[in-house]
């Protein structure tokens, strides 16, 4: 690929998750902006529920590249909203664990929900043949970012 090709494909890449919002008409419903939910809050409830032990604070930080200061302020604001529980650990006060509360796993369910929701809507919109092409390149995409080709080196940043 030329530099041109490749500059292109990173802008394509780059603006992706944004028209994914736009075309799929992601958004969050109505009883979810009441709490005023923002992608990070769904990005760490996610990761909570998926990890199998209470994450301290800060490899949450770090898997999402926020920093120490912009967590505490992004839990503070989780916390407020019963979303997550700051667990202390019993043999060192200075490690904060993080919890997912029973809120906070409902509001996932109900963010994934409407998520699924609204993608369904737009495939229903697309023809047979647009749907296939559109599985296709998805399946393609995720085959790729889960073989880990690429991958940028977290220490490179």
């Amino acid at each position: 690929m030329n530099e041109q090709d490749v500059d292109a494909l990173v802008t394509k890449l780059v603006d992706l998750p944004q028209t994914f919002i736009r075309k799929l008409g992601i958004s969050l419903d109505e009883e979810l902006m009441k709490i005023d939910l923002e992608m990070v809050h769904i990005m760490i409830l996610h990761m909570l529920l998926l990890s199998e032990t209470n994450p301290m604070m800060s490899e949450v930080g770090k898997k999402l590249s926020i920093s120490n200061a912009m967590m505490t302020h992004i839990i503070d604001e989780m916390e407020k909203k019963k979303l997550v529980e700051r667990v202390r650990d019993g043999d060192d006060r200075r490690v904060v664990k993080l919890s997912v509360t029973k809120r906070g796993q409902e509001i996932l369910k109900k963010a994934g929900e409407h998520h699924k929701s609204m993608a369904m809507k737009f495939l229903a919109g697309l023809s047979k043949n647009d749907q296939a092409d559109f599985l296709k390149a998805i399946e393609t995409i995720h085959n790729i970012l889960s073989a880990n080709k690429g991958a940028v080196n977290e220490k490179s940043h």
